[in-house]
């Protein structure tokens, strides 16, 4: 039961890490919209 709630903290810290980088990334380009332009 540790263990299985240990390994849920851990991808929920990891799928907030990524959203938040994700987020950043976002704001640096100025939106998705104009890196798919190209």
């Amino acid at each position: 039961m540790t263990a299985a709630i240990q390994q849920t903290n851990f991808f929920a810290a990891a799928i907030a890490a990524i959203r938040s980088f994700s987020q950043d990334l976002y704001i640096a380009h100025g939106g998705y919209a104009p890196s798919v332009r190209g």
